[in-house]
């Protein structure tokens, strides 16, 4: 596990590392470690499981019976945020490749679900369970929420070791590759990879 956001100054110095990491430096088990951060902070830290012991491979074998359900989404729940700035203290791998990786990894690479599949669980499934029914497919009428991407090159750059680099002001290009157009609303945002600058978005909410 990786700690990546605290509030108070006398831990902040461990952003960034795993809690065997911290352990190692303060001299004990990386559980009590964990435990007396938790008490520090008051409960209010944040930190990234990991799993996998290979900080570069984002593949994970008990990913592909989950993929398979017919009636399962492709979500994250990853903050968004610039790997770049003063501000970046942690960062999440999901925030910049979770979709690219499943299209690049085990569509493409491993042939786990079919492309179509995959898109499904991505858009339609998961407007569905969250009651957004004029989005999540392409039809006259809804709103335009299109990517366009390169099903040649689709991949993901961000993993565990370069993300967690980030958060000690190592600078990497985490951004995911083949991904050409973004149409948000209706509205071009990313051309060519380029951001627009388009201000396009809204907030959804539940119009079941």
């Amino acid at each position: 596990m990786q700690l990546q956001k605290v509030w108070t100054n006398k831990n902040k110095k461990f952003i960034g590392k795993t809690f065997k990491e911290i352990a190692e430096e303060k001299n004990m088990d990386p559980w009590t470690c964990w435990f007396d951060i938790i008490c520090e902070e008051k409960g209010y830290a944040r930190w990234l499981n990991m799993y996998t012991d290979d900080l570069d491979d984002m593949y994970n074998e008990e990913f592909e019976y989950q993929l398979k359900l017919p009636y399962g989404c492709i979500e994250s729940d990853g903050p968004l945020q610039s790997p770049r700035g003063v501000t970046v203290t942690s960062a999440d791998p999901r925030a910049y490749g979770t979709f690219p990786l499943v299209l690049g990894e085990y569509v493409r690479k491993r042939n786990v679900i079919s492309w179509e599949e995959a898109i499904k669980k991505m858009t339609y499934n998961s407007a569905q369970i969250m009651g957004l029914s004029d989005r999540g497919k392409i039809e006259e009428g809804l709103w335009a929420d299109i990517v366009i991407f390169d099903p040649n090159t689709i991949e993901h750059k961000a993993t565990f070791r370069n993300t967690l680099e980030l958060s000690q002001g190592i600078n990497h290009d985490v951004y995911p590759k083949g991904i050409i157009n973004v149409i948000v609303n209706g509205q071009i945002a990313v051309e060519k990879g380029m951001l627009r600058g388009t201000k396009s978005g809204k907030v959804l909410r539940n119009n079941k």
